[in-house]
């Protein structure tokens, strides 16, 4: 499967490399011309021809961010996402 990741933090990065440990093609939006051992290209390119990753799938992120703040709030379990921004 074809894969555009959105970004190439720490998050981004992560996620390349799981996803192309399990065979997926895999590149990453963003602006930077490397990072470390990935493929990159500029977002646009990026969702242009991958299977998962281009705009259909990013309408379901806001919702899904709303539901992982809920959850997390009321668990007291995402303090972790805060430490990465540190």
């Amino acid at each position: 499967m074809r894969v555009a990741i959105l970004g190439s933090g720490q998050v981004g990065q992560a996620l390349a490399r799981g996803w192309a440990a399990h065979g997926h093609d895999v590149v990453n939006g963003t602006r930077q011309t490397v990072v470390e051992d990935l493929t990159v290209a500029p977002p646009a390119e990026a969702v242009r021809d991958a299977d998962l990753g281009g705009i259909e799938a990013s309408r379901w992120l806001e919702a899904m961010c709303m539901a992982w703040v809920a959850y997390g709030a009321r668990t007291g379990t995402w303090g972790h996402a805060f430490e990465l921004l540190r």
